[in-house]
């Protein structure tokens, strides 16, 4: 039997037989940004650490409340709004693909200072450390108190380097922010390469679309299935069009918000202004 959703307040909960996922969405004043609890019969591994410390407590203390000792904290992928709350886990074993631990590593304290910038009133509850991730998370399988959880490093998609989990047994798909539903995704960021990586983002939601997953936990917005994924395509190729035409920025968030008046977080489009507009890394 497929798990279950439950919809708590601010928290989404998958129940299935031998794993729950508890996934908490900030406010917009927090991006909107979710991060989610495994909880499996003998403890909890938490899954991104939220933009503002007000929100990253918040996870902290729903999981400690939940009476399991955390057994980590796996980081999804480099962008600040997953990443600036590890202060608050900072006791805690902290996991993170390669891409991830390098970012973090080589950029992570100048990309919390170039944020820090954009806050505005909401600096006062942004950290002033950075915990470096303790492991790196490699592809493959493994078993968690008799659960499967697969690990997947999705290359060129929202980030350079996405992490998604998934468990098999359930059904479902913790897939970060290569899935955005009902919320603005952020757009035009690049890879290594310093190509932008519109292509290999909706290539990746085409073989998540295929593989129909019951359950797909996105980065934003509550949990969904495979039916919100088409949007998020049209949306990136939407934005890719808009951009590429030669617009100026005001005219493209302007534009967005025009074509998708429905969505939430219509802030979050001034970080694909940065990545299309102010990038050139």
């Amino acid at each position: 039997m497929a798990a279950t959703l439950e919809t708590n307040g601010d928290v989404s909960v998958l129940r299935g037989a031998n794993v729950t996922v508890h996934s908490y969405m900030a406010p917009a004043e927090g991006d909107l940004v979710c991060s989610d609890i495994i909880e499996t019969s003998g403890r909890l591994i938490i899954v991104d650490a939220q933009l503002l410390l007000p929100y990253a407590k918040r996870v902290r203390a729903y999981a400690e409340g939940l009476g399991k000792p955390i057994d980590r904290v796996l980081l999804t992928h480099a962008h600040p709004d997953h990443f600036s709350g590890l202060e608050v886990f900072a006791d805690l074993p902290i996991h993170a693909g390669p891409g991830a631990s390098y970012a973090l590593a080589n950029f992570g304290k100048g990309i919390m200072d170039f944020k820090r910038q954009t806050l505005g009133p909401r600096v006062a509850e942004y950290a002033s450390s950075l915990p470096m991730p303790t492991a790196q998370v490699q592809p493959g399988s493994e078993t968690v108190d008799g659960v499967e959880l697969v690990f997947t490093l999705l290359p060129d998609t929202e980030q350079n380097e996405m992490l998604t989990i998934e468990i098999p047994a359930e059904d479902i798909v913790i897939a970060s922010d290569l899935v955005y539903n009902g919320v603005h995704p952020v757009v035009g960021d690049k890879n290594a390469r310093r190509v932008r990586m519109f292509d290999g983002w909706v290539s990746a939601l085409g073989q998540l679309q295929a593989r129909n997953p019951t359950w797909i936990v996105p980065g934003h917005g509550a949990p969904c299935d495979a039916s919100v994924v088409p949007g998020v395509i049209e949306y990136i190729q939407a934005a890719r069009q808009l951009f590429e035409s030669g617009v100026s920025e005001e005219d493209f968030r302007a534009g967005m918000v025009e074509r998708y008046p429905a969505l939430q977080g219509p802030d979050l489009i001034d970080y694909s202004l940065v990545f299309l507009y102010h990038s050139d890394w």
